[in-house]
């Protein structure tokens, strides 16, 4: 009898101490990250000429309740988005009459994301879930150093640059996901976000400072590969 009970508290204990540990875990993300809005627009005033870049991150949540689905989420992201030199270059030429055609040289766009909410699981079988997160957080954003080299039909600079500008600003992110267990320590998950922030970058020009208003929205899509802990 004794050897019985035993051994029940040492399952019950070990029972225990899995569910514990199920739930916290950490994911290594990676995958495209899609430009959408005045962001990706193609003109001169409020877009920013931007193309599907990639993106990487980290992330780490704790259940703590409601069976634990519902949880703490936090992410940290790095993504890069390249420009449309061919478009960039097109509309600069519409938009002056004294230049013929030009050619750019232009880095990606650089941005760093942070953020913490909630997360909440849906367990709709033994080896699948369904995520939900709603994020909020900081948004880094660098510009990219450009370098132009225009035609002109009189005579004019042989080139000339634009250094990048930085800018931080608050930030929301809202995403989903579907999850399948490969084993009781390792998941793979894919998903979607929606991340969104507004921008001042500043910039000094011959004929005195200038401040450009942008928003900065794009979809992540990743693959998540998940540890749990």
């Amino acid at each position: 009898m004794r050897d019985i009970l035993i051994g029940v508290l040492i399952l019950l204990l070990s029972n225990s101490v899995i569910a514990q540990k199920s739930n916290y875990y950490i994911g290594l993300k990676s995958g495209l990250s899609i430009p959408i809005l005045q962001y990706t627009a193609k003109n001169l005033e409020n877009g920013c000429f931007t193309q599907t870049g990639f993106t990487v991150g980290i992330e780490g949540a704790w259940y703590f309740n409601f069976k634990n689905n519902l949880g703490v989420v936090g992410q940290f992201g790095f993504n890069l988005h390249p420009v449309d030199v061919r478009l960039l270059g097109y509309e600069n030429v519409i938009h002056d009459p004294n230049m013929l055609d030009v050619t750019i040289r232009s880095d990606p766009y650089q941005i760093i994301t942070g953020a913490m909410g909630l997360i909440y699981k849906w367990n709709f079988s033994k080896n699948w879930a369904l995520h939900s997160k709603l994020l909020g957080g900081i948004m880094w954003a660098k510009t990219p150093y450009q370098l132009y080299k225009p035609e002109y039909f009189i005579a004019g600079l042989p080139y000339f640059e634009i250094t990048p500008s930085k800018d931080n600003s608050f930030m929301g992110i809202i995403g989903a996901g579907i999850q399948i267990n490969i084993s009781p320590c390792v998941a793979l998950r894919a998903e979607g976000d929606f991340q969104y922030s507004q921008m001042v970058f500043g910039f000094k020009t011959n004929s005195g400072a200038r401040y450009d208003h942008r928003t900065i929205s794009f979809i992540n899509t990743s693959f998540v590969l998940i540890l749990v802990l």
